[in-house]
């Protein structure tokens, strides 16, 4: 099971009137919305740039602290106890599950 599947998020690739590729993320669980928001707007320099930061938290080198924002979305993360807190603090899972759904979308939009 993929982690897209565990949190109930799906990737599309929307084609606008203009021929242009949209890449997003949706999911119908309430839960999840404030995530799969984040992911959505995170394009592939933001999503490099979050996995960077998520394995140094992992290897110790990072103290917590907010990581920034994309489009808005804050994404603190905290080393401390292996978390990341995403959008308006109603999302919070572990650091490696974030990790490896940011590898899911950036794989899915570098295709």
């Amino acid at each position: 099971m993929t982690k897209r599947e565990q949190y109930n998020i799906s990737f599309q690739k929307l084609i606008t009137p203009s021929n242009a590729v949209m890449n997003r993320s949706s999911t119908q669980n309430e839960d999840y919305f404030d995530l799969a928001i984040h992911i959505s707007d995170s394009d592939i320099y933001d999503t490099k740039s979050q996995i960077d930061e998520l394995n140094k938290a992992q290897s110790g080198s990072y103290a917590d602290g907010l990581w920034g924002e994309v489009l808005g979305s804050s994404l603190y993360i905290y080393a401390s106890n292996n978390t990341v807190e995403i959008g308006d603090g109603d999302t919070i899972l572990p650091i490696q599950d974030f990790k490896e759904l940011l590898q899911e979308w950036l794989a899915f939009i570098s295709s």
